[in-house]
């Protein structure tokens, strides 16, 4: 019997008391966490990069369209001016 007593006795308090400093220690943890102020500088940068970023991003996205239209439009401009010669040398018609 004083085994049995000793072994679950002894060790489920010893448990729970553990037991209850961690919870304790992690509420007033996450308590601290919540009423502390100093970070709120970090989580406004935070929000405020992932806002350029965005923006960079779709700033990017337009300006790669209209370059994209704007190098379309030069190319087939000089592909309308190009002449080929005639293989005698002679002057092409209809060419600017």
């Amino acid at each position: 019997m004083g085994l049995s007593s000793g072994f679950f006795g002894r060790r489920s308090r010893g448990r729970r008391r553990i037991h209850e400093i961690i919870v304790r220690t992690f509420a007033r943890t996450l308590g601290r966490w919540y009423s502390d102020e100093s970070a709120q500088d970090l989580v406004e940068y935070a929000y405020l990069s992932a806002f350029v970023g965005l923006a960079g991003i779709l700033v990017w996205a337009a300006i790669v369209t209209l370059l994209g239209a704007r190098y379309a439009d030069y190319n087939t401009g000089v592909q309308n001016q190009w002449c080929p010669p005639n293989p005698d040398g002679t002057a092409t018609a209809n060419c600017p």
